[in-house]
């Protein structure tokens, strides 16, 4: 969805530098920033410098799943400045007192920490189960009228064409608060605990930021 006063840019950070970028802003809008590439090197570099930018602009950077690998590496102050979002398709949140129930029996039966397949695991069975127990065998018409506590995943489903199969379009965003210092789940519209189906974007300025 692209709201009609949005503006979209492309920039070749390779050809015109953070200064391109900077020509891109705008100081009276909220900048989305999209960050297109996965070099480590390049986005640790990138974001030092957007982060400088912070003083003059009101910046929103788009945290790439495949930064995860190197996340370690990100200056943490420089994603809480620059008003990071981050999407991802599972999330543990341990603050979560259902979550926290969990690990205590998880750990009382196997005397090992749950992974990330143990919550999953847990997540596919509660749902599906759930789904074949109330609407049988054909629940699969009904696949998104179940409501069940999920541990680490949102589930909505979305058919690919008339022949296909279903896929999950269900993800969590988290944000980082610069003023609270502290990392939330969030659907940028209530800011409560995600249930994040469809996405209003509240962009009005999006650059996209490309390596060449």
């Amino acid at each position: 969805m692209h709201r009609p006063n949005s503006v979209l840019k492309e920039v070749n950070y390779s050809a015109g530098g953070i200064d391109a970028v900077e020509k891109a802003l705008d100081k009276q809008k909220v900048n989305i920033i999209v960050v297109t590439s996965s070099s480590q090197t390049f986005v640790i570099n990138l974001l030092t410098k957007l982060n400088d930018l912070t003083r003059d602009y009101k910046l929103l950077l788009s945290y790439m799943p495949t930064w995860k690998k190197f996340e370690q590496n990100i200056e943490l102050e420089h994603l809480f400045n620059l008003h990071t979002h981050s999407f991802q398709p599972f999330y543990v949140d341990y603050s979560n007192p259902f979550v926290k129930n969990f690990v205590l029996a998880y750990r009382d039966l196997y005397k090992i920490e749950p992974t990330k397949f143990s919550f999953l695991g847990y997540d596919c069975s509660i749902y599906f189960l759930s789904l074949l127990q109330k609407y049988g065998r054909n629940f699969y018409n009904c696949i998104n009228e179940i409501q069940v506590n999920q541990l680490a995943s949102r589930f909505y489903f979305e058919k690919n064409g008339t022949q296909g199969g279903y896929e999950n379009k269900g993800i969590f965003i988290t944000r980082y608060d610069d003023k609270e210092n502290e990392v939330f789940l969030t659907n940028l519209i209530t800011n409560k605990f995600l249930m994040p189906l469809v996405i209003q974007p509240i962009e009005i300025r999006k650059v996209n930021v490309i390596k060449k």
